[in-house]
Formats: structure tokens, sequence, C-alpha cells
């Protein structure tokens, strides 16, 4: 009996060690709170943002209006840059004979001017009242509707190839001139890319064909798509009125 008693005992102090382990690791899990560098926002679901952006059929000219209708129903900047992204992939088609035009490689090249970020609205309206446009076009709209919804926001110009092994070479070298752009948002304190242009479809054979490629939405600064090289220079977010 007395060693009966004392197995017994022994299977009870050792419950209670097994208990008070097992409460140290959930109370040390819960305390762990993912931080928005560790989400990944690629896999995430936003159905209220998505359902509301789908559902309006209202045209937009204005990118202030645009930008007021978009964000309006959402109390988040992550909710708010979502309904952005979603509705430019879904309305703005990729321009392919503005592409081959020699304007576009001059107005790369402008955005090296500190000015330009002021004729940046003109820009993106035209973009709005067209519904189509180049990379430079996605990156502009994408600017103009978050700074009009007070959310930091910049174009990024720089080099984009499908070749990897050239951006790596590029990234190296720094010798490039830009023939791409798409932007950086702030979230909760970070940076993040966001390419408008290849989120929204692909080109073949001279024609765009829409679908939504998220695997270039809300990426962190330190994980550069493989197929981008950053120029040396961004155009920032300035200070708008209503």
């Amino acid at each position: 009996m007395k060693k009966f008693i004392g197995i017994l005992i022994a299977c009870c102090a050792s419950l209670s060690s097994y208990s008070q382990i097992l409460a140290s690791v959930e109370t040390t899990a819960a305390s762990i709170v993912p931080t928005a560098a560790s989400i990944d926002f690629r896999e995430k679901k936003y159905p209220e943002a998505d359902s509301y952006v789908l559902g309006l059929k209202k045209k937009y000219d204005d990118v202030r209006e645009l930008s007021r209708d978009l964000t309006a129903p959402f109390k988040t900047d992550e909710d708010k840059v979502r309904a952005i992204y979603i509705w430019i992939c879904n309305n703005i088609a990729y321009d392919i004979k503005e592409a081959r035009n020699e304007l576009l490689a001059s107005r790369m090249e402008a955005m090296r001017f500190p000015a330009y970020k002021y004729f940046s609205t003109y820009f993106a309206d035209e973009v709005l009242e067209r519904k189509k446009g180049t990379c430079a076009g996605y990156a502009q709209l994408f600017y103009e509707l978050c700074t009009r919804a007070d959310i930091k926001c910049e174009i990024v110009p720089g080099y984009a190839s499908q070749n990897e092994s050239v951006i790596r070479f590029l990234r190296k070298t720094n010798l490039y001139n830009s023939d791409h752009a798409w932007n950086k948002v702030k979230l909760n304190g970070e940076f993040y890319y966001v390419d408008l242009t290849w989120s929204s479809g692909t080109v073949f054979r001279n024609k765009f064909s829409r679908h939504l490629n998220l695997d270039y939405y809300l990426v962190p600064v330190d994980q550069l798509y493989p197929t981008h090289a950053e120029g040396d220079f961004t155009i920032s977010c300035r200070d708008v009125g209503n």
C-alpha cells in the first residue's frame, strides 16, 4: 500500500509539473504578436474591401473624388490601400502603344527632377480619364490616390526584367537607365513595395490580358522582387489639401 501511495504521489507531482510547463508555453505563445513585417499580405483575405470595390460602378475622372470614395468606408490604412490596389487592377489597362513611344523614356528620366512630383496629379488624372497607362501611369495613380488618403507613398523608378541574372548584375553595378516604375507604401510604420503594372495582368502578342497577380502586392522592402532593380532615387509623398 505504501508503495502504491508513493507512486500515486509521484504521478501527481509529474502532472503538476506538466501543467505548469503547459501553462508557461501557452502564456508565451499568447504574448507573441505578429509584427507588420511578418505578415504576408499576399495571402491575407480582404472580403469587405474587395467586395466593396468590385461593386463600384461609378465612372471617375477626378483623382480626389475616387480616392475619397475608395477609402471613406474603411478605418485602417491597410484596408484603404487594398481598396485602391484592387480598383486600379480592375479598371486600368496597360497601354501597349504608349509603352513603345519614346515619350515614355523621357517621362522616366523626367522623374529625376524635383518639380516632377507636382505634375503627378495631372498625369494621374490623364490615366484615370483614359482608363489605361504604362508603368509610370499605374505608379502615379496609386501614388496620388494614397496621398489624397493621407497614406505615405513613393514612386520608385528602376529596372525590371524576367531575366533574374540580369537584375542581379544591375543591382551590383547600378549602371542602367530606368525603364519601369512601381511604388512604396507605408503601413504600420513599415514600407512595402507594390507593383500595380505587374499585378494587373500580362502582355502577350501585343494584347493586354487582365488577371490579378498578388505576388507583387505589399512585399517588404528588404525582399525586393528578384525581377526588379531599384533606382537611386524615389519620388516622395508631398503634403496635399483636400
